[in-house]
């Protein structure tokens, strides 16, 4: 019974000393021993291009604002993103974004806003915003965005109004020439 109680003792302090916290160590302070933060910059992962379909691909969607529909995320004609996402490290650049589908339809004052952020959407890379009927499946919008030092998590989003009727099949990133 003393072996168990002295193991047990044992593997209670080698666990704390892993943490680098004793019992009695305030949880707020940081350890000296802490590494400095890495430099900002792209991850070593980083692409410098992107080709996705949107429901092959798993793109995210508010399901108040998009549906899956065959091969294609549909308006549902509410406000909202309907699109948003991946999340992927990009070096830095310029790079063109494409955005196929169509915009069968707009209400008075409807809008689509196609956007690419990072950093949690803090950092605003560029936008296009369209506000015209777009019938037949093709380009929906093209624009240009700027990754100035790399980012570990590139968003695009497209962001509806109500009455917007809008279908996104694919959309592309590739550093421009």
């Amino acid at each position: 019974m003393k072996f168990l109680h002295s193991s047990a003792l044992l593997l209670a302090t080698l666990a704390l000393a892993s943490c680098d916290k004793s019992p009695d160590s305030d949880p707020t302070t940081v350890s000296p021993t802490t590494a400095p933060a890495a430099p900002a910059g792209p991850a070593p992962n980083a692409v410098d291009r992107l080709k996705k379909n949107v429901v092959a691909d798993g793109v995210q969607f508010q399901p108040e604002a998009a549906k899956v529909d065959g091969n294609a995320l549909v308006s549902t004609g509410e406000a909202g993103f309907m699109m948003f996402g991946p999340y992927v490290p990009f070096v830095p650049g310029v790079y063109h974004v494409t955005v196929q589908g169509s915009i069968p339809s707009l209400d008075d004052g409807s809008e689509v806003r196609f956007d690419a952020v990072s950093g949690a959407a803090t950092s605003m890379h560029g936008e296009q915003v369209v506000n015209t009927v777009i019938p037949e499946s093709g380009n929906i919008a093209e624009f240009d965005i700027t990754i100035p030092e790399g980012v570990v998590d590139l968003e695009l989003r497209v962001n509806v109004t109500a009455g917007a009727v809008v279908r996104i099949e694919s959309y592309q990133v590739a550093k421009a020439n």
